[in-house]
């Protein structure tokens, strides 16, 4: 005979409770799952209708528009001393160096462009005939002489800009954490890729035309900066005085150029 407990016996007796309602969790759960699912649908709503700027960034220096000019030696003989160095503003007649010639008398090398000496390529001691480059001159004679910054843009990129996008300028010599950047605008865009020879031209220097040119021929932009009379520098910052000193050429810098703005969702698809 199959005998049951009696505390089994009473459970049976009792009626189900199919009837009642079953908590499956807090109210506090429920408030945490409708705040998470509300940044959910913003952030999809934001993928849609927000804006990210869409930016190019390439290396470049400040310099004018036309770059440098090499001065090449007229005569045959040993340079005595040169009387320039980098930086120096020179004037038509200046005098940039002595050279003894074949007869054994000293000449003096005097500058025929105005501007600022960008570099010496011959010292003391050498010898230099007609042709021998002498130094670099950022010409000061020339129309629509400025300050500007030659950038150069990765090939396939580069391609892309167009005159008249905003850039921002993070300037070696005016750290951007401290001074925030210089602000510019693309003036001009070359049609074709630069050789090393014609990026030397721009900066006047062989090992920033290698860097420049060591991913390939890279795509020249002309960058103009947004003058402000009320800085130092006699340029627009992101801050309100900028650096407490003035720009010369010759300056790294490295540009972000804002080519327009895309929504956050064409960049999920790759649009």
């Amino acid at each position: 005979m199959v005998q049951f407990r009696m505390k089994a016996l009473n459970q049976l007796q009792k009626p189900d409770d199919l009837d009642l309602l079953m908590k499956v969790t807090k109210r506090r759960g429920w408030f945490a799952l409708g705040t998470l699912g509300l940044a959910v649908a913003a952030l999809i709503g934001w993928s849609f209708v927000g804006r990210l700027p869409v930016q190019v960034e390439a290396d470049g220096v400040l310099s004018t528009p036309d770059g440098v000019s090499r001065i090449d030696a007229t005569l045959r003989g040993q340079v005595l001393d040169v009387r320039i160095t980098d930086g120096d503003e020179l004037a038509v007649g200046d005098v940039v160096a002595t050279v003894i010639d074949d007869s054994g008398e000293e000449r003096d090398v005097a500058a025929v462009y105005p501007g600022t000496v960008a570099g010496i390529l011959v010292d003391g001691g050498n010898f230099v005939e007609p042709g021998s480059p002498l130094y670099l001159v950022e010409r000061s004679d020339l129309p629509g002489t400025r300050l500007a910054a030659h950038v150069f843009a990765p090939s396939g990129k580069g391609e892309s800009l167009a005159p008249g996008m905003a850039v921002d300028l993070s300037v070696a010599s005016a750290p951007p954490a401290a001074f925030g950047v210089l602000r510019g605008v693309v003036t001009s865009v070359d049609p074709f890729p630069a050789t090393e020879l014609e990026v030397y031209g721009l900066v006047g220097d062989e090992q920033l035309a290698a860097r420049f040119t060591a991913d390939g021929p890279p795509v020249v932009v002309l960058v103009d900066l947004l003058p402000d009379a009320s800085t130092v520098s006699g340029f627009e910052w992101s801050t309100a005085d900028g650096p407490p000193f003035p720009l010369g050429p010759g300056v790294e810098v490295t540009a972000l150029i804002v080519q327009g703005e895309q929504r956050p969702v064409d960049l999920v698809f790759g649009k």
